[in-house]
This record gives structure tokens, sequence and C-alpha cells, in this order.
């Protein structure tokens, strides 16, 4: 989507893995109060606060189809959550 002109990457897209999703759990929905998405260090949860903003960040990129995009062959070998410190 980016070579056909539709989208922009962030720069922090081409980070690895795992500071890509730190700095999107520390930076979603950064404009409300309640944590749409947060981390718990102790049980090692991902967790949110607010399901209803949640919900609005899920239908604002529904509409991109990025589930038929990406590969998810490897998806099963991979849970970041067992990753967080």
């Amino acid at each position: 989507m980016e070579k056909e002109g539709k989208i922009r990457l962030a720069a922090e897209l081409f980070f690895e893995t795992d500071a890509i999703i730190t700095h999107g759990l520390e930076t979603l929905g950064s404009y409300h109060i309640d944590k749409v998405l947060g981390h718990n260090n102790i049980e090692h949860k991902i967790y949110t606060e607010s399901l209803k903003l949640l919900y609005f960040y899920s239908n604002r990129l529904a509409g991109y189809n990025f589930e038929k995009m990406l590969d998810w062959s490897t998806s099963d070998n991979f849970r970041y959550v067992d990753k967080l410190s």
C-alpha cells in the first residue's frame, strides 16, 4: 500500500518487532485518559481500560483488510505477551 501511495509508513515500523509492539502499546490512544491497550508487567498480560475505545480503533482499521495482506503462517509460534518483562 505504501508503494501505491495509499499510505505512509512511520519510521517506527522498520524497527524490530518487539520495539514496534512496545511503541504501539505506549502510544495507541494517547489522546484519551483511559488506556486503549496496556501491559501489566507483573501478570504479563495485555489489557484495556476501555472496550469502547478498543472497538473504535478496531473499526477505524477494519476497512484496510490488513488480515488478508499479512502472512500469518508463523503466528502460532509467536506469543508476544510471553516475551514482555
